[in-house]
């Protein structure tokens, strides 16, 4: 075309020319990727079967691997299957006579309350609320941690009836239906294809280590290090849940033992310690999860195989998910007793990791 347009002396017949030429064009090819061939037909259908066998494929590749990466990489490789299909499905339907557009019924308006059902509404949620103002005086007046439960038992239910109450009062109008989106049809040529897409855009999911759910009362089991009672010691621990509630914290029982020696190394001890640990709930006093505790310990051996006395210790402790268990942290003071030398005492700054024990 540019060839006969150079051919021409007059700049402006030119232009104008291959103007009209460029438009006939266009307006041939839109024309054109508006129907399909029977043959196009055809070949869709064939490549339709082709990446439905492809998808089952790979659906049952998907359902035998627990891989994570693997997993990712089979999901993006099936959705991008199953647009293909839907492409191919649009060629296809193209050749029948489009469906009638179904009329879709407005929702239906919530029923008016009567003046007589407004007032009896408004009187039962009134009563609801002084009777929940009630159980709060007395929840702040008792410090019996059952008589606590129950009452915030009731709390929480009269609070549910007031919800429920003020739905049927204030009813929410039904959203309205969103227009349907209406795509141009494509031709079989423009329709994606998995190799179309480059593996760089393909990212997989991070997966999070989620913590073991605990069964009844099992114990946690794992390990701290780090200085108890100003030396440097080494910690197994086994922790038991108490199905006791005291207050906002939920006890446990500790039981540990490992070895510690002091900064000059002229002492070494092998405690055994017994503590009690109130765990407290995210935002009650930090914003994680946080605990006290304390409890005795006793000296099982020290330098020169003889037994201790009895010590003690009080900790402060924060911990958090991670490596599928529970890491923490604690901080506080601790006195080891020998019975033979003068007591070692100082600061406890530990770290640990804990998860549940034989699942």
């Amino acid at each position: 075309m540019l060839k006969y347009c150079r051919m021409i002396k007059s700049k402006n017949i030119a232009r104008g020319l291959c103007l009209l030429i460029f438009l006939v064009t266009l307006a041939l090819s839109a024309a054109r990727a508006a129907e399909y061939t029977p043959q196009e037909i055809a070949n869709a259908r064939s490549e339709l079967a082709a990446y439905q066998k492809e998808l089952n494929r790979l659906n049952d590749k998907l359902a035998g691997t627990n891989t994570a990466q693997l997993r990712s990489e089979l999901t993006d490789k099936i959705s991008l299957a199953q647009f293909k299909i839907a492409g191919l499905k649009k060629v296809i339907d193209s050749q029948n006579a489009p469906a009638e557009k179904v009329k879709t019924k407005p929702a239906a308006e919530p029923a008016q309350l009567s003046l007589a059902d407004v007032h009896r509404l408004k009187a039962a949620i009134t009563g609801l609320q002084k009777d929940i103002n009630g159980l709060n005086r007395r929840l702040k007046a008792t410090s019996a941690w059952r008589t606590r439960l129950d009452i915030v038992d009731k709390i929480d239910s009269e609070t549910a009836r007031i919800a429920a109450l003020k739905k049927q009062l204030y009813p929410k109008k039904p959203a309205k239906p969103k227009p349907r989106a209406v795509f141009p049809q494509a031709s079989v040529e423009a329709i994606a294809t998995i190799e179309a897409f480059p593996e760089e855009i393909i990212s997989s999911e991070v997966v999070k280590p989620e913590r073991r759910i605990r069964i009844g009362f099992q114990p946690d089991v794992g390990f701290l290090a780090g200085f108890f009672a100003g030396a440097s010691g080494v910690f197994g621990e086994v922790r038991v849940p108490v199905n006791v509630v005291i207050g906002p914290a939920r006890p446990a029982v500790r039981l540990s033992t490992g070895f510690v020696q002091t900064t000059s190394a002229d002492r070494r001890y092998v405690p055994v310690n017994l503590d009690l640990v109130l765990n407290l709930p995210p935002g009650w006093l930090s914003g994680v999860e946080n605990y006290f505790g304390g409890g005795l310990n006793y000296t099982a051996l020290t330098t020169g195989h003889k037994p201790g006395t009895i010590g003690g210790e009080l900790f402060y402790g924060i911990q958090s998910d991670g490596f599928g268990g529970i890491v923490f942290g604690e901080l506080g003071y601790a006195i080891l007793r020998s019975g033979v030398a003068p007591a070692n005492l100082g600061m406890t700054v530990t770290v640990g990791f804990r998860e549940p024990f034989g699942f």
